[in-house]
């Protein structure tokens, strides 16, 4: 927790920084259990693969606190849909 009930998650682990919004990479990256299909299929990927990842901390947490929410199991599924075009954006979720 940060401020006034804001949580900030960080990516302490290996990293890769996008230009441009639309700019795709293809390095394998990422922590194990938490990458985005398209990174393990090890085909090209963008900002979409940390919307999937953050999909998978919130399966954990919702798992581990045992928080039974319809808004969350909706939002997890968005956020981990095999398509990274049909996951909503880090703005959207917000």
């Amino acid at each position: 927790m940060y401020k006034a009930d804001c949580v900030k998650i960080g990516d302490l682990g290996a990293s890769k920084q996008l230009s441009r919004e639309n700019e795709r990479a293809y390095s394998f990256v990422g922590t194990e259990g938490f990458k985005a299909p398209e990174i393990i299929n090890a085909e090209e990927y963008n900002s979409m693969c940390d919307m999937y990842s953050l999909g998978c901390l919130l399966e954990m947490l919702r798992t581990k606190s045992r928080i039974d929410s319809i808004f969350l199991n909706i939002m997890i599924g968005l956020l981990m849909k095999r398509n990274p075009e049909e996951r909503p954006t880090a703005s959207q979720v917000m």
